[in-house]
């Protein structure tokens, strides 16, 4: 007479690798999610870097730019550098 084993703990085996390989399926997903969103926010920060990066380039060109309107306006009203003479051509009649 041959004796059959029940098959009980084959069964539980199966489902707890089961249940453990839906666990690991479903954190990837999740992490592959998390993932994706903050490679977004990467790209959303480094396109706001740039723009900044441009918007500092434009404003220390206006700083050079603001000292040579400073002395062309200051010519204008006749100021002179220390040192310089102001040479003022009257015309004949």
């Amino acid at each position: 007479m041959r004796v059959v084993k029940p098959r009980k703990k084959s069964l539980l085996w199966r489902l707890a690798l089961v249940a453990l390989s839906v666990y690991v399926v479903v954190a990837l997903v999740q992490l592959q999610l998390q993932l994706n969103e903050d490679q977004q926010r990467l790209d959303e920060m480094n396109e706001r870097l740039e723009e900044q990066s441009n918007i500092n380039a434009m404003l220390e060109d206006k700083l050079k730019n603001t000292d040579e309107h400073l002395e062309q306006q200051a010519r204008k009203q006749g100021l002179a550098k220390p040192g310089e003479t102001i040479l003022v051509e009257i015309p004949s009649e």
